[in-house]
């Protein structure tokens, strides 16, 4: 669904669903998010209900709009679940500049170094361009796809 290499060129995120959480519960759109980050020295993966079917459109939506040079509703895109979050930054020639946050059972266990230096916090920033943004959105599609929404509860904003 979404794999991209932050802006220096050292740590790999790779996201994807892996399974409804409750998948014999027809009233439960809730989806497992396999989340895994590379770096030299580390490896961290973790599989963790982040999203529900709808959140996942929602993401879809974001990355769309982006991706066609349009602003989305909302710089920030984060979820019922605190886990992960998405924020639009920068937009520049033919690539947009985004960061996805990583928080609670998301963040790795060991420390972020990005632009050459221990970071606070999970905050990844990734330049996308076109070909990036096609990948995703196939990827995105793909998943929404095998894990529509099954509740018929009606769709937030």
């Amino acid at each position: 669904m979404i794999d991209l290499t932050n802006v220096d060129g050292l740590v790999r995120f790779q996201c994807s669903v892996d399974s409804y959480e409750f998948p014999h519960l027809m009233d439960d759109d809730w989806c497992k998010i396999d989340v895994r980050v590379t770096t030299e020295e580390n490896v961290f993966s973790v599989i963790d209900p982040a999203l529900d079917a709808r959140e996942l459109i929602s993401l879809m939506n974001w990355f769309q709009c982006l991706s066609e040079g349009k602003l989305p509703r909302f710089a920030c895109n984060s979820f019922i679940e605190p886990n992960l979050e998405f924020e639009f930054l920068a937009a520049k020639n033919n690539s947009v500049r985004i960061t996805i946050k990583l928080r609670l059972e998301m963040q790795p266990d060991f420390k972020l170094v990005q632009f050459g230096s221990k970071q606070p916090d999970w905050k990844l920033i990734f330049e996308v361009n076109s070909d990036q943004f096609s990948k995703i959105l196939q990827g995105m599609n793909e998943a929404i796809k095998d894990y529509p929404i099954r509740s018929g509860k009606p769709q937030y904003q």
